[in-house]
């Protein structure tokens, strides 16, 4: 009888073990169940981030030039049928009109090349107001060159227009590679965009720290400089040694070649001080290709210096090159604070 009463309890104990092991096999497997769902959730979530911040189909960045000399009229709109670069389709090259295909804060920026006795003033106009405006000093003689640039951040409405207006003066100057130059591009969309992705994910938000830290939104960013004049040849890269910032590493500081980490739509923009009787060309070059240029006229004596800056809105995919080239001349002034220098970013 004892012995039967002892086997119960340990059969009894037993089973009571097999039950909670039970339990806990079920426990564990919910957990893990739960914890597999979260990551697919989490990656769900990393991809879905990644589309909105690196889909191109969402970005919005044109340049666009002129490929020769032309009279124009005062109060006219500038065409500019040389199209570079026209991610998102809002500019029409036909009209020179950029039409915003979504609301945002946008960066304008217009380079405008005067020659001759013709004094050239050439405004940024948002929706028929003139914002800002260049000025190209053409009133010493017919053989003067002259460029004028002058960018705008604007916050647009879908459906705003933006247009390069011929404010006062006659003509500008361009050659096959563009020097008189429009161009645009969306650095921040509107706000609704992103309220739309966190009501589908309202979990994403809150991970887009981690996943920086991760390396999944990296930043990319440069600019360099010289330090002071230099003798250079045609044909050749020009090299900025002083690097002021380098986000993301692309640029080489010891052979001037700026190479993409990432694809997306970057900006470039370039400032080269021509100075004494050399008139300086500078090119920015997409993968040996010459996009836009500068021109800085020093034709006039030793003592004279003249700037020359121009940008440019680039589509590149992973590993292209970029770089500052020399297309014309043989020498470039700058200082210890630097004044011929070479920029990039990636929006």
């Amino acid at each position: 009888m004892f012995r039967e009463a002892v086997f119960g309890l340990i059969l009894a104990f037993l089973v009571t073990c097999i039950i909670l092991q039970e339990k806990r096999f079920e426990e564990l497997d919910s957990a893990h169940s739960h914890l597999w769902n979260r990551i697919e959730e989490l990656t769900q979530a990393n991809q879905n981030l990644s589309n909105i911040v690196h889909d191109s189909s969402k970005k919005v960045a044109f340049t666009a030039g002129t490929s020769g000399a032309e009279n124009i009229g005062t109060g006219s709109t500038i065409a500019f049928p040389v199209v570079i670069n026209n991610e998102g389709g809002g500019y029409n090259p036909g009209t020179g009109v950029f039409t915003a295909p979504t609301s945002g804060q946008y960066v304008f920026f217009v380079s405008a090349q005067g020659y001759g006795s013709n004094t050239l003033y050439v405004s940024i106009v948002h929706n028929g107001g003139a914002k800002v405006m260049t000025m190209s000093d053409g009133g010493r003689g017919k053989d003067f060159y002259d460029s004028g640039t002058n960018l705008a951040a604007l916050n647009l409405q879908q459906g705003d227009t933006v247009w390069a207006k011929c404010q006062s003066g006659s003509s500008y100057y361009s050659e096959g590679i563009p020097i008189t130059t429009f161009s645009v591009a969306c650095i921040i969309l509107q706000e609704k965009r992103f309220e739309e992705l966190e009501s589908e994910h309202s979990h994403l938000w809150n991970k887009v720290e981690d996943l920086t830290q991760n390396g999944s939104l990296n930043k990319v960013a440069f600019t360099a400089g010289t330090s002071g004049a230099g003798n250079i040849g045609t044909g050749s890269t020009i090299v900025f040694p002083v690097v002021i910032n380098n986000e993301g590493g692309g640029y080489n500081p010891d052979t001037g070649v700026f190479t993409a980490p990432r694809s997306g739509q970057y900006v470039f923009f370039v400032s080269a001080q021509g100075y004494g009787s050399d008139t300086l060309y500078v090119s920015i070059v997409h993968n040996g290709g010459a996009k836009v240029m500068t021109m800085s006229d020093g034709g006039r004596g030793k003592d004279f210096y003249d700037s020359g800056t121009n940008l440019a809105a680039l589509n590149l995919q992973q590993g292209d090159t970029v770089w500052a080239k020399c297309h014309s001349g043989s020498s470039y002034y700058s200082e210890g604070i630097p004044i011929t220098t070479f920029s990039g970013f990636l929006i």
